[in-house]
Order: structure tokens, then C-alpha cells, then sequence
């Protein structure tokens, strides 16, 4: 079976792309294993990218392994969507990479033998479609949706990496003190697919979710599963600044659910569609740790069972 490794340059601070293209080359010449690496050459290519080289194996299997972070993940599955004979795998070279946390630590996944020897998992993608960005799209999401104080967090810790010495969870919980000091949330009419007003105003944030964890570590729906074929929603209403600095070292270990009062400021569900409104323009939205801009009511939907996953073989020390 080809393995086709799907690099981004730009991920992480990229003290990782030379180690891995070294690494993927000394595993192939060791095991007698095909592995390809191509890269992305800039944002979204990677999914032209998946999608051209799965059409060219004409049917063939292979593993395709994104190597970057949730980003290029999201890109390289949307890229293989619908090709049955390609499994998807991911490196996580990048900064947040948090959807390989619902399988295990990063250190799994950074042993290239344990992932071309590794099984595969069936999982599910969220599907969206609505104007983004003032374009009508269609497309899926992996890990998460975030919108309100997470994807204001994202947004914002994506100007705090460019600064020197600032990376990863580091530009995440700076970001945190500084949406705090904003307490930006959002304005939102959500309904599922029954027709029924979860929430309409004034919000904190919503998640809409297959994998647990967002900002680089943050369980924040902690009923998500990425199999049970449901997406799970978590909406958070607005609370005032004392109250979200209680709130936010519960939501990072993913206890705010079951924490004193939890049941009269968070909505938790389940459903399997969903119709999310921003009742403001330019509604800041993270897909897969991506930052887009929602322009009107956009719908969601439960893909069950639509891409192969692949868990690496066995745990490894550290590297």
C-alpha cells in the first residue's frame, strides 16, 4: 500500500518539516514501505491537492497522512472525501492538533513506522453548507466548529503566533486574556433539525462538534464522539466576566458540564442537523482551528461514517 505524506511548510514554526521528511525517508529505506511526500504550496491546496493525487490511483489503496495541523488535516480529508480506497492519517507537526487527542497522545502519532503498520478506524465529518466568506460552500469539517469566545480565541491567537517567541498553546492562553478583556461572545439563532430554537441572542459561544477538544487542549465538548454518528452541540449563554473566569479552568479539563450551575448556562445536545444564523455580519467561525466569516444562516449535518482514520500501531516512547 502507497503512503502519501502530505506536508505543510508553514506548520508549526517548522523546526519539525526537515525531521519529518528525514524521518519518512530513513522508516521507507528500513521497512521497504512506499511513502511519498508531497507539500502544500499554499492555504487550501492541500485539499486540491489530496483530491488530484486520489483520482490518479485510479481505485489503488493507499494512506494519505496530513502533515501540519487540524488545518491541513481538515483540507486533506475534504480532499479524499468519497474516495473509498484512500485512509486518512495525520502527523501532527502543527500547533493546536487537537483531533488526535480523542485517540492518544502526540507522541503516537509522531512514530512513523507505528502509523504506516497502524489500523484504521472508521469516523465521522460534519457537513456545512452556507455563505462563507460571501461565497455559497460546501464542505466538511473533521474535528469542530467553533463560534463566539472560541473562534474570537482562534482569530486572535492567530495574530499572537506571528509575534517572536509566541507558539501553540502559549498564543492560545494569550489569546484568552485578551478576548476576556474584550468578553466578546456572539449573536445567534440556532435550531436543529426539528425545528426547535435551541437559543436566539446574546451567546458566549457554540461548539458543534465530532471531536472533544479545541484550542489546543481544550475539552470543551466533552460528549462528542467522533463515531456515534450525532454531531454534539455545547452552547454556552452569556455570562459576565466573573463568572467566565470561574468558567474557563473548567472548560479546559472539560468539567463545566457537571460543574455547580452548569445546567442554567449550557446547552448540551446531540442531532444530527443543524441551522446556525449570526445575527451580525462578518460572524467570526472556526472550521478545523480555521478562521472563515459567515454571511447567513448556514446548515449542518451528521456525515456517519465517512472517512477511515488511522491509529498508529502501538505506543512509543518520546521522542
Amino acid at each position: 500500500m502507497d503512503n502519501v505524506f502530505i506536508i505543510n511548510p508553514a506548520a508549526g514554526q517548522g523546526d519539525k518539516v526537515k525531521w519529518l521528511s528525514g524521518e519518512i525517508d530513513r522508516v521507507s529505506s528500513m521497512t521497504g514501505q512506499s511513502c511519498r511526500v508531497e507539500y502544500t504550496r499554499a492555504v487550501g491546496t492541500g485539499e486540491i491537492q489530496a483530491r488530484q493525487l486520489a483520482e490518479k490511483l485510479n481505485g489503488v489503496e493507499a494512506r494519505f497522512f496530513a502533515c501540519g495541523g487540524d488545518g491541513t488535516l481538515n483540507e486533506v480529508a475534504n480532499g479524499i472525501y468519497g474516495f473509498v480506497n484512500i485512509e486518512l492519517g495525520c502527523v501532527p507537526i502543527g500547533t493546536g492538533n487537537d483531533y488526535i487527542r480523542n485517540f492518544g497522545s502526540r507522541d503516537i502519532f509522531m512514530d512513523i513506522a507505528a502509523q504506516i503498520n497502524g489500523t484504521s478506524k472508521t469516523v465521522d465529518l460534519i457537513r456545512y453548507r452556507g455563505k462563507i466568506n460571501d461565497v455559497e460552500k460546501d464542505r466538511y469539517c473533521i474535528n469542530m466548529v467553533n463560534i463566539g469566545f472560541d473562534s474570537n480565541i482562534v482569530e486572535c491567537a492567530g495574530r499572537m503566533k506571528k509575534k517572536p517567541l509566541v507558539a501553540g498553546t502559549g498564543a492560545y492562553l494569550l489569546a484568552v486574556v485578551d478576548i476576556l478583556a474584550k468578553k466578546k461572545g456572539v449573536m445567534l439563532k440556532i435550531e436543529n433539525g426539528d425545528g426547535e430554537v435551541l437559543a436566539d441572542g446574546q451567546l458566549l459561544l457554540c461548539a458543534i462538534a465530532k471531536g472533544m477538544y479545541c484550542g489546543g487542549g481544550f475539552k470543551g465538548v466533552p460528549h462528542a464522539f467522533v463515531d456515534d454518528g450525532l454531531m454534539a452541540i455545547n452552547v454556552v449563554r452569556d455570562m459576565n466576566r466573573r463568572k467566565i473566569m470561574g468558567f474557563l479552568p473548567k472548560y479546559r479539563n472539560g468539567t463545566h458540564v457537571n460543574a455547580r450551575g452548569a445546567d442554567e448556562i449550557i446547552i448540551m445536545k446531540k442531532t444530527d442537523k443543524l441551522t446556525v444564523t449570526p445575527l451580525e455580519d462578518d460572524c467570526i467561525i472556526s472550521f478545523d482551528g480555521e478562521i472563515e466569516f459567515g454571511n447567513g444562516p448556514i446548515v449542518f449535518t451528521s456525515e456517519p461514517k465517512a472517512v477511515r482514520f488511522i491509529i498508529p500501531e502501538k505506543e512509543v516512547e518520546a521522542k
